[in-house]
């Protein structure tokens, strides 16, 4: 009985050892994945205006703290192509508006920066984008815009 519960008791250990091992070695999965490669999905927003390959990258954005390749595209797809969700993303990206945990996002910018950013939050505003309504009524009701 002795030597049963030994076998068992390693068995138990190899097979947890193996599963460990084996989740190491997996990829992490994100559901933010894009479909096609990031540079096909570009290629598509600029040249197309294509609003599904640019929300992909929007989405993929989210998990890249950093990327700044993301900026470019949302600048072109926001004055070139008038794309309202784009002037939201101008702001989040320049702002890092993901990647923080507090509504603080303009401290710290420096000037033309942050006029930037404001810039982008006020036209998407006009235009009818709700976010940026929702964000630039809160600057304003808070007094929180300098009119430099």
């Amino acid at each position: 009985m002795d030597s049963i519960l030994k076998v068992l008791v390693f068995s138990f250990f190899a097979i947890m050892l193996i599963n460990c091992n084996k989740k190491e070695k997996q990829k992490e999965f994100s559901l933010n994945e894009p479909s096609m490669s990031y540079n096909d999905l570009k290629e598509l927003a600029l040249t197309k205006g294509d609003t599904i390959a640019y929300k992909e990258m929007s989405t993929a954005y989210m998990d890249s703290p950093n990327d700044d390749r993301f900026l470019y595209t949302a600048l072109i797809m926001a004055n070139k192509h008038n794309y309202h969700l784009a002037y939201e993303d101008v702001y989040y990206v320049l702002t890092d508006f993901y990647h923080k945990k507090e509504f603080t996002e303009l401290e710290g910018l420096d000037k033309k920066t942050r006029k930037l950013a404001l810039d982008f939050l006020k036209q998407g505003a006009i235009i009818g984008n709700i976010e940026c309504q929702r964000i630039f009524n809160y600057y304003k009701n808070n007094n929180l815009l300098n009119e430099d």
